[in-house]
Formats: structure tokens, C-alpha cells, sequence
């Protein structure tokens, strides 16, 4: 496939390999779709693609997600999908992706981060279980899977709730 070149926000041109990207890591058109239906919307915070030698292998989403509680509700950010095409997967191309996004995040304002995933890839980006820090999601998710991250553990003080995903994510219910 070559040397990576380089990881930068999605343009309009790349909207068919991104396609691609995520057909082809997930074995379906879930994602790709989901992809679709986020992009351009005020809930897509930021979406960043891996280019090598000029060909789209790697895409990577930031969602707005909305945490209600008795105390009130505020936004947050929630990651995926994130995409590798197959044959560099384990290349650390995930990683790269999710760091970038994450720091593009973060420069945003979005302190507080959500992911709905395998708990030992995403442990190493500093998500926890959110339940350990009073949030859930409206629906069941496997145990550990729903997890939370934030660049100061302060910001998470005083902080819980139930996550909303946007209305997009709910294919996923």
C-alpha cells in the first residue's frame, strides 16, 4: 500500500472512498451509511480520513452527543465510527486516526468523550467504564462497553447523566 502520507479532515472528493473504507472494515453498509447520513449536520464534529499515496485507508468520526441528568444537560463528544481498510489493520493506522480526531475534538471544547466499544482497544486512549462515573445510555450495551474519557479527570466531576446519541445512531438500538 506504500507509506502513510497523511491525516487531514475529510473533503468533499473523498465521500465515495470513505464510502469504501467503511464497507470494507465493517462487512456491511451500516457504518458507511451512518457516515453518510452525520456528514454535514451541526452532530458531526469532526471527521478525519488517512491518505496513503493519495488513496483514502483510514476514516474516523466525532459526534455531538447530548447528556441529560436531574442536575441539567450538556454536550459532549462521542467517537466512531472508525474505519481501517483490512489489509492495515494492526498498523496502528486506528491509533493515529483517533489521536488526531481526538485532539481536533478537544481543541473544539469538548472536554468529555464517549465510546461505544471494545473496551481493551479503547482502554489504551483512556476511556473507563462510564458507568464507574454515573453514565449510561438509554438502552443496553454489553458490560464495559459504553465507555468515557476526558483530558482532566476534573472535568468530570460533578458530571453524570444519561448519553444521547443523535437520532442517526439509533440503527444501531
Amino acid at each position: 500500500m506504500g507509506i502513510l502520507n497523511r491525516f487531514r479532515v475529510e473533503e468533499p472528493q473523498d465521500l465515495d472512498a470513505i464510502y469504501k473504507v467503511q464497507v470494507a472494515a465493517f462487512e456491511r453498509e451500516t457504518e458507511a451509511d451512518l457516515v453518510n447520513d452525520l456528514r454535514g449536520s451541526e452532530d458531526c464534529l469532526c471527521s478525519v480520513v488517512a491518505e496513503s499515496n493519495g488513496e483514502i485507508v483510514g476514516h474516523c468520526l466525532y459526534t455531538k452527543v447530548n447528556v441529560v441528568s436531574e442536575k441539567g444537560s450538556f454536550s459532549a463528544a462521542a467517537l466512531g465510527p472508525v474505519a481501517v481498510i483490512p489489509d492495515l489493520q494492526g498498523e496502528k493506522l486506528g491509533t493515529m486516526l483517533i489521536i488526531t480526531a481526538t485532539n481536533m475534538v478537544i481543541q473544539k471544547g469538548y472536554p468529555i468523550l464517549f465510546v461505544l466499544g471494545d473496551k481493551e482497544y479503547y482502554h489504551r486512549f483512556g476511556y473507563s467504564d462510564a458507568s464507574l462515573f454515573g453514565f449510561s445510555l438509554p438502552y443496553v450495551t454489553p458490560p464495559g462497553a459504553f465507555m468515557v474519557a476526558a483530558l482532566n479527570p476534573k472535568n468530570l466531576k460533578g458530571k453524570s447523566g444519561v448519553v444521547h446519541y443523535v437520532k442517526a445512531f439509533d440503527v444501531f438500538k
